[in-house]
């Protein structure tokens, strides 16, 4: 939790300086998390490890799909 709170904190501070449109920074903080963290933990515990996409990927996907939501306009 320290770990959304802090990122939180830091959209809160991008959108005061116009650079993302962020209405509720601890949702968003936390969408943000899981579109990182989720594929690969479902990776290592329901799959057996088994990777089939890069931990990279999946990373840049998540930021990706995360800043077509929140990106300013």
């Amino acid at each position: 939790m320290r770990n959304i709170h802090l990122l939180a904190e830091a959209l809160r501070t991008l959108d005061g300086r116009g650079l993302q449109s962020v209405e509720h920074p601890d949702v968003a903080a936390e969408q943000l998390t899981w579109l990182v963290v989720a594929a690969p933990l479902n990776q290592l515990t329901l799959q057996a490890g088994v990777n089939l996409y890069s931990p990279h990927d999946l990373a840049a996907q998540g930021v990706t799909t995360f800043l077509s939501r929140y990106a300013s306009p």
